[in-house]
């Protein structure tokens, strides 16, 4: 039991310095200042135009073509040609369903998809489902 426990504060986080250059020890303080730290990291404008610009003249352009294609509205063939195309027999996304799945019952899910990614391009957002990941 005592080697249980030296593991699992070895893998505590003991102390955090948050955005305003501030110690956190207390737990939290310190979960409120990763909670900050990662808002302010996502959150919409946060960038440097000057660095951007340059990285952008480093990056490949589109071709008008491809440019065109991918500004036309999404349709279900585009969409089943992406979930035929996956690769099996892989690890599921966040929503635990593998490609498998989304396969077999693609004939229910496809119509339903298309309405999500619709909507979220409409919008410009996923749905919080959407945003979840697995650090």
């Amino acid at each position: 039991m005592a080697i249980e426990q030296s593991i699992q504060h070895c893998k505590q986080i003991e102390r955090v310095i948050d955005l305003e250059d501030n110690m956190q020890t207390e737990t939290p303080q310190i979960t409120k200042a990763f909670e900050n730290y990662y808002i302010d990291l996502y959150t919409k404008g946060n960038t440097q135009q000057h660095i951007q610009d340059d990285f952008m003249k480093y990056t490949k352009k589109l071709s008008q073509p491809v440019k065109d294609k991918l500004e036309t509205e999404l349709t279900l063939n585009d969409i089943t040609q992406a979930v035929n195309t996956m690769q099996k027999n892989k690890s599921p996304g966040p929503d635990g369903l593998t490609v498998e799945f989304y396969q077999h019952f693609f004939p229910i899910l496809g119509p339903l998809l298309l309405r999500v990614y619709t909507d979220s391009f409409e919008e410009k957002e996923l749905p919080l489902s959407m945003n979840l990941s697995a650090i």
